[in-house]
């Protein structure tokens, strides 16, 4: 049973290898693009910051310019990251679990996170979320590992995973109070001392990066946590909408009211902080909501595990939950099927028109724009560095606007330019487009236009 519960997340990833074309797809995720942009510039010579705007630690994106360089720039190769990346996450889940509950509950804990809302869009496509909750999950097993066996190598190495985490991502660190729990209240069997040595091992190796990296802090602060621009999350919303989400972590809180078990408690705090985190930060988006699945999850399964060996005067009540959460999964497997539909209808690079027309003036072109990325990506044209990450919290905070778009435009002087969003386009822009561009595209295509002296240049 041990053995089918780690072959659980294997056969996830075979069966979305299977079922999906994974490189032939233009586009799984909004902010994909970002990802693969940023690394196909640094696997094209470009530093990883500098021109390159760019609010993220830079591990992943180094990662995958490596991967670039060893076998090609292609989707498929980054994709193919995110599913290594979705399988440590999972089997890093149901280990966690295993170290506490028997083999039937990580099991359960595995499905319900897999049929968790958009975690199978988050497995498919490249983007941030998956590989930084995978590497601080397995910091997680690392160290509940120790914490039963004492060896020295899972410690050291706990430590230094979780620092790769949040030079992955910086919302690794919504993890942190799941160490600072488990060396303050395991029983006093791990002294201060060892907590003091484990995050000056992490901080070492977070320092060293960083210094290696030239990384710039500023740039994430001027761009998160303040309170006047961004989506925000909504505690009520999420749990109304996730009405399953919230009847069973209330029941799991309740029944946990007194936190007999060490890990109990440590999931039941972990989920209420998460929550917390998020009703604060901004901007919010709708990928870390796989923070609080992965919480929620971890609790529930716990959970259940406990309420099963309750022998108290409770006992029905508990065990009426259980049976409660194996009917919501059962629905939730049904919804997970009608999105296994939806993600295998998405748009393929080899039927895009607008796709074939870019790769035909692709030797003309040095340079490219897009408000797409992926298209620009997949025809593996450059784009201005200073144009590549412009998400909606740079623009939000006040930190880029449209006067340096047709300023960067003017310098880079792109041969082709594509726009999805042409018809919400400032009239700055089109009045520079129109002016030195030949729209190129057909009507019910997206616009994309051909600098005017590449055209004529074409029609002599």
């Amino acid at each position: 049973m041990r053995s089918f519960v780690f072959l659980l997340p294997l056969a996830y990833i075979l069966f979305l290898i299977g079922f999906y074309p994974i490189g032939s797809v233009i586009e799984y995720g909004p902010d994909e693009g970002f990802e693969l942009m940023k690394s196909f510039m640094v696997h094209k010579g470009f530093h990883v910051y500098g021109p390159m705007w760019n609010d993220q630690p830079p591990l992943h994106t180094l990662l995958l310019a490596a991967l670039f360089d060893l076998f090609g720039s292609s989707a498929g190769v980054a994709r193919g990251l995110n599913l290594f990346f979705s399988w440590m996450l999972l089997t890093s889940f149901a280990w966690i679990i295993l170290l506490s509950a028997r083999p039937i509950y990580a099991l359960f804990g595995v499905l319900t996170l897999i049929t968790s809302h958009h975690f199978l869009e988050l497995s498919l496509s490249a983007m941030l979320e998956v590989p930084v909750m995978a590497v601080g999950l397995f910091s997680v097993a690392l160290l509940f590992s120790y914490l039963q066996n004492r060896k020295m190598y899972l410690f050291w190495g706990s430590s230094v995973f979780f620092a790769l985490a949040l030079q992955t991502k910086l919302t690794g660190v919504l993890l942190l109070p799941v160490f600072i729990i488990s060396f303050l209240e395991k029983e006093n069997k791990v002294s201060k001392k060892s907590m003091i040595y484990w995050f000056l091992t992490s901080g070492l190796v977070f320092a060293s990066v960083m210094l290696v990296t030239k990384e710039d802090f500023s740039i994430f602060f001027q761009s998160h946590g303040q309170r006047n621009f961004g989506s925000s999350f909504d505690i009520f919303q999420f749990l109304w909408s996730q009405a399953s989400v919230a009847l069973l972590t209330l029941a799991a809180s309740a029944v946990s009211f007194s936190f007999r078990g060490f890990y109990l408690k440590v999931f039941v705090f972990l989920f209420l902080f998460i929550l917390c985190v998020h009703s604060y930060h901004r901007p919010f988006w709708y990928y870390y909501e796989l923070h609080m699945y992965i919480a929620f999850s971890l609790l529930v399964s716990q959970w259940i595990f406990e309420a099963i060996q309750d022998n108290s005067e409770n006992k029905r009540i508990t065990q009426f939950f259980s049976l409660l959460c194996f009917l919501i999964i059962c629905m939730r497997l049904y919804d997970f099927n009608k999105n296994i539909g939806k993600f295998s209808r998405k748009g393929l690079a080899i039927e895009s028109n607008t796709l074939k027309i870019i790769r035909e003036n692709k030797d003309e072109t040095h340079w490219m724009y897009s408000d797409k990325l992926n298209y620009a990506f997949h025809a593996q044209i450059k784009m201005p560095p200073e144009l590549v990450v412009v998400p909606l919290k740079r623009i939000q905070a006040g930190l880029f606007q449209e006067s340096d778009k047709i300023s960067l435009l003017q310098k880079y002087q792109p041969e082709q330019i594509l726009l999805f969003h042409w018809k919400k386009a400032s009239s700055q822009l089109k009045s520079f487009v129109n002016s030195r561009y030949q729209k190129i595209s057909k009507d019910r295509q997206p616009p994309l236009f051909l600098r005017k002296d590449i055209y004529e240049k074409q029609k002599d």
